[in-house]
């Protein structure tokens, strides 16, 4: 099957890279080697524990019935304490200032703000 760890090759992974064989050969000497460098990268995440943290969300909803129609109105508040939400490390391609991705292709982590305000509202209309 596609895209099991037992697909893992020198040849698929120079394919999908697209890299030189020899390059390739270069960081990883034999397939297996591809399979310890993956599994040791998501062990770590998995180890990885997440901070305590505290989160207020608020949600007013109005319905008025009529004999035809319903109609539900909503307004909420996520994170209204604005504090920041803790989660894994997550990763983009490396880029430069102009925001062209650099080659040879690598990994660079990527910082989002998780302390945010979200306002939304919603309706629906049921017939």
């Amino acid at each position: 099957m596609d895209g099991e760890i037992n697909d893992l090759s020198i040849a698929n992974l120079t394919k999908v890279a697209d890299l030189k064989r020899t390059s390739t050969y270069k960081f990883f000497p034999h397939p297996d080697d591809i399979k310890i460098a993956l599994i040791g990268r998501y062990i770590n995440e998995l180890k990885e524990k997440l901070e305590n943290f505290n989160q207020l969300d608020i949600r007013v909803d109005k319905k008025w019935n009529r004999e035809a129609f319903s109609f539900s109105f909503y307004f909420e508040i996520l994170n209204i304490l604005a504090q920041k939400v803790p989660v894994p490390s997550e990763y983009g391609l490396a880029r430069d200032s102009q925001g062209v991705i650099i080659n040879p292709i690598s990994l660079s982590e990527v910082d989002i703000d998780r302390s945010t305000i979200i306002p939304s509202f919603g309706f629906s209309v049921d017939f």
